[in-house]
Parts: C-alpha cells; sequence; structure tokens
C-alpha cells in the first residue's frame, strides 16, 4: 500500500483519528516525492528545509506531541 492509501484505510477504520487527522494535510503535499525516494527515484525538486520540517511535524503528529 501507498502511504496515501494507509491514510486513508485509518480514516476509514477509525474517521476521527485526531493523530492522523493532524498529520495529513502536513505529509501530504510531500507524499509523492517521498514515495519515489522510498523507491531509488529522485524527487520533483531539490529538498528543502521546509519538506524536512513537515515530516518532522507530521511525525510529530501522529505521536500526538506536536
Amino acid at each position: 500500500m501507498r502511504t496515501r492509501d494507509r491514510i486513508g484505510a485509518v480514516k476509514d477504520l477509525h474517521p476521527s483519528h485526531p493523530q492522523v487527522v493532524a498529520a495529513e494535510p502536513i505529509v501530504e503535499p510531500h507524499l509523492d516525492d517521498w514515495n519515489r525516494a522510498a523507491h531509488g527515484g529522485l524527487p520533483s525538486s531539490a529538498v528543502q528545509q521546509s519538506e524536512i520540517d513537515a515530516a518532522e511535524a507530521g511525525c510529530r503528529a501522529l505521536l500526538g506531541i506536536g
């Protein structure tokens, strides 16, 4: 499953899961590039600090500490 599909599956099982609801809009804009990178592809543009910050913020949101 792609990450976007996993997020959808969690939302189907628990539609108001607060951590997923909080993390989704933070990470969603980056999912395509992250998927390509996970499979050895190149990103569509140079990685910027804002993308790294979004990854960290998404992780904090999923952990409920953000």
